[in-house]
């Protein structure tokens, strides 16, 4: 299986249930998208319940949240954006 991210083919494999995602390489790094779950308390699973598409993505070495996806429109998460 191959994703696509920022133009680049990345070679990836499907995760294991209970999440729903992948797992892929880029620059380097391991990461995990991960589906929301709708069922979460969380505002992102409230926002899933509510008919949105949220993926969030999982450095593997820092076990840490770096980004998320709402409808197709990546933000990144704040250690990221501070340029840690």
């Amino acid at each position: 299986m191959t994703m696509h991210v920022a133009g680049l083919k990345n070679p990836c494999a499907p995760q294991r249930k209970p999440l729903v995602g992948l797992s892929f390489q880029m620059n380097g790094r391991e990461y995990d998208a991960i589906e929301q779950n709708p069922e979460k308390p969380s505002r992102w699973g409230r926002l899933a319940r509510t008919g949105h598409q949220i993926v969030q993505f999982l450095d593997r070495q820092t076990r840490r949240f770096v980004a998320v996806a709402i409808d197709g429109k990546v933000k990144e998460c704040g250690a990221l954006r501070q340029g840690d």
